[in-house]
């Protein structure tokens, strides 16, 4: 693996473990359970679930209403604010 190929799966990684802990945090902030947040962005309970455990990274469509649902920003989410 080159290294610029392993260092964009670290940062996406961190990523993933960023945006997940934040779902989590802004979630229970709310009251929301996953399956609500679900309902809410249009996506299923499983799908959440793995954005939820950082198993995978909301595209950026899910991102967007995911903030919308949670009452943040893109930034907050992601870690930037």
């Amino acid at each position: 693996m080159e290294k610029a190929e392993r260092i964009a799966r670290e940062d996406l990684t961190k990523l993933r473990v960023i945006v997940s802990g934040r779902l989590r945090e802004q979630a229970a902030s709310a009251g929301l359970s996953g399956t609500e947040l679900g309902r809410r962005v249009g996506a299923s309970q499983p799908v959440v679930s793995r954005w939820l455990t950082g198993s995978r990274l909301p595209e950026l469509h899910s991102l967007c209403r995911l903030s919308d649902a949670l009452g943040t920003s893109l930034d907050a989410l992601c870690g930037r604010k």
